[in-house]
């Protein structure tokens, strides 16, 4: 549902129909129904840890939260640096934490 809607709000931003704040609100509420599901999942003990962030300015994490969504429910523990992490600092965090 999210997905199309999404879409939609980005098809009418680019027609100049919406504004920013339209796709930043349905954006905030698809993020927290994600997130929300994530919650409810339980990591197995036999699966690695995975990363999860964007590089640089890259702000964008729709498409982040949902490999989240898979990998968690795959029964992988997330280690999530959401959007805009520095190339460097992720490497050195990933690697204290862990994470694949």
């Amino acid at each position: 549902v999210y997905g199309r809607a999404i879409r939609y709000v980005g098809q009418r931003w680019q027609e100049g129909r919406l504004g920013i704040g339209d796709e930043h609100r349905l954006s905030a509420k698809a993020r927290d129904v994600v997130t929300a599901a994530i919650v409810g999942l339980a990591p197995a003990a036999h699966r690695p840890s995975l990363a999860f962030a964007t590089l640089g300015d890259e702000r964008h994490e729709l498409g982040l939260l949902a490999g989240a969504f898979i990998a968690a429910s795959l029964g992988h523990r997330l280690v999530y640096f959401g959007a805009g992490m520095p190339a460097r600092a992720l490497a050195v965090d990933v690697a204290s934490a862990r994470a694949a």
